[in-house]
This record gives structure tokens, C-alpha cells and sequence, in this order.
């Protein structure tokens, strides 16, 4: 069974991949509201490509605020990154991954996750 899509990632759904949708409208809703980024975070995987686009972009714009958000969700963010295939959501991740505290090892690995995409 799918999972219901909650109505702030419902914002992100619709269009195409050249357009970033309402990111910007769901980015100051969840800044007002920072309680709210945890179900933002989850839209990372939805099902929809659209939506995790859309979610990666949003996430960057709230963490560029309020970084301290994503601790919580360190080792998913770095899962992400290194599992995505998506270019979108890996710019994104690898942009977000220097506002979270990173080990030595956690370093190395986000580096080589970065040349392997360039």
C-alpha cells in the first residue's frame, strides 16, 4: 500500500523537471513552521522524482536558515546521497551535507560521493 503524501509535499507534485514547482512557497511555510521539516525531509523519497526534486530543493532553502534541522536526519541525509542516482536531488544532498556534523570518515565518503558526479 502507498503511503499517504501529506499536503505540503502535495505542493511539490505536478509539471515537469524543469520547473521547481511551489519549492519556494513549501520552503517559507516549513521556515515559519520548523516543526514541519521532518515531513519535508521525507518527501527525499517519495516515490515521485518530482517531489524529491522539488523536497532536496526546499530543504536546501530551510537548512540554509536553520541547518540545525538536519542533525536529525544525518544518517539518512548521507544515505541519500550516496544511493541517488538523481543528479537534482545529489546537487541538492551535497549541498546540505557541510550543515551537518560529519566524522572524518563521514567527510571522506561525501567527497568521494562529490567526484564521482563531476
Amino acid at each position: 500500500m502507498a503511503r499517504k503524501r501529506s499536503p505540503l509535499l502535495e505542493k511539490l507534485t505536478g509539471g515537469d523537471r524543469r520547473q521547481i514547482g511551489r519549492s519556494n512557497d513549501v520552503a517559507k511555510a516549513v521556515l515559519k513552521k520548523p516543526a514541519t521539516f521532518a515531513d519535508l525531509f521525507s518527501g527525499l523519497t517519495d516515490p515521485d522524482a518530482l517531489v524529491r526534486m522539488r523536497s532536496a530543493d526546499a530543504a536546501e532553502k530551510v537548512t540554509q536558515t536553520n541547518p540545525q534541522l538536519l542533525e536529525p536526519h544525518k544518517a539518512e541525509l548521507l544515505h541519500i546521497l550516496e544511493s541517488t542516482d538523481e543528479q537534482e536531488v545529489a546537487w541538492h544532498v551535497s549541498v546540505m551535507a557541510p550543515r551537518i556534523t560529519l566524522t572524518k570518515r563521514d567527510r571522506k565518503h561525501v567527497r568521494n560521493r562529490l567526484e564521482s558526479l563531476s
